[in-house]
């Protein structure tokens, strides 16, 4: 297809609830993405063409693209992209009220010379991009003194699980270099991680969605 092709995550969006306001917080410091519409950090996409090269080592550069973006970071063939009616990162974790900010929805935008056929594989991958993003922003809220115990401890179980997940991505990221990796591997190394995590931001949602707190939390983790 002509153009860029924008991937829509399958389930990424998360509303805010009212968390306590978290001070001077840019993404660059949280893991999270930077776009281009951020008025405190803009990020000039500069984009080098992979059509010359030969097949193995555009799979190669893509690897390398989408690892990056999957750990929060800007690449030049894959571009985050929030749809109209969201938030920038930034303004969604130092608002005084997260209610307010509204749902948010990461897409992706991918460069027009990758072929469809790995556009299709990257969509299957890339949700994993933004439920990373959404997790980052939930543990900020969470880790605050004013979200009480029980979030404070859900938010270091979700670390944790950010933790290992950052270890898978730097694992893979050594196969490529090794040049012992492919799409359909990383596709089948990280689907069981894609699941696991869709489920932690589903409960994330939830909690923030009915701004739960306490007993609530673990109520609603319980059932």
């Amino acid at each position: 297809s002509n153009g860029s092709t924008t991937i829509i995550p399958k389930k990424p969006t998360t509303t805010v609830s009212s968390w306590p306001v978290l001070g001077s917080i840019n993404p660059i410091a949280t893991g999270t993405f930077v776009f281009n519409n951020d008025v405190l950090l803009p990020f000039q996409k500069v984009s080098r063409p992979i059509s010359g090269l030969p097949p193995q080592e555009q799979e190669r550069e893509i690897i390398t693209n989408l690892l990056s973006t999957l750990i929060g970071n800007n690449a030049e063939l894959i571009t985050p992209k929030l749809k109209s009616a969201s938030r920038d990162n930034y303004t969604m974790i130092n608002n005084n009220n997260w209610m307010d900010s509204g749902r948010k929805t990461v897409e992706f935008e991918i460069d027009e010379n990758v072929k469809d056929s790995i556009k299709d594989i990257l969509s299957d991958i890339l949700p994993l991009a933004s439920y990373y993003n959404e997790l980052q922003c939930f543990i900020l809220g969470a880790r605050r003194r004013e979200s009480g115990q029980v979030l404070q401890a859900l938010a270091e179980a979700c670390g944790k699980l950010i933790n290992d997940y950052m270890l898978t991505v730097a694992q893979l990221d050594s196969m490529n270099k090794r040049r012992e990796l492919n799409l359909h591997k990383v596709l089948f190394y990280l689907r069981p991680i894609i699941q696991t995590m869709e489920t932690v931001i589903n409960i994330c949602n939830k909690i923030q969605d009915n701004n739960l707190r306490g007993g609530n939390v673990l109520t609603m983790l319980h059932d």
